[in-house]
């Protein structure tokens, strides 16, 4: 959690969207809109390219699943409409790196 602070400080003072997957931490700037996506969606492509079609938003929490591909999808997806300075943030990438 000390890690997302520092990376969230800088949006502190400023309006922001942020979109999230998976369980919202109780953390965020006062002044950000909160988009929650429930995890069930994170693995589906189409689900991405409709929900993002008027999306905008600064930051991006991947708190979701727990497994490599749905985290690829959603990177691939998610990134190229991160806003300029924008902060990605995978909460889960160390599941990984477990063996099977």
């Amino acid at each position: 959690m000390v890690e997302f602070k520092k990376h969230l400080n800088k949006f502190q003072d400023k309006p922001i969207t942020l979109i999230q997957v998976g369980n919202l931490l109780k953390m965020w700037p006062k002044n950000a809109k909160i988009i929650s996506v429930d995890i069930r969606d994170q693995g589906n492509p189409k689900f991405w390219d409709d929900f993002l079609l008027d999306k905008n938003f600064d930051v991006f929490i991947d708190n979701g699943d727990n497994f490599m591909q749905p985290q690829i999808l959603t990177f691939e997806k998610v990134f190229p409409k991160l806003n300029v300075g924008g902060v990605y943030i995978n909460n889960n990438c160390h599941t990984s790196y477990l063996p099977n």
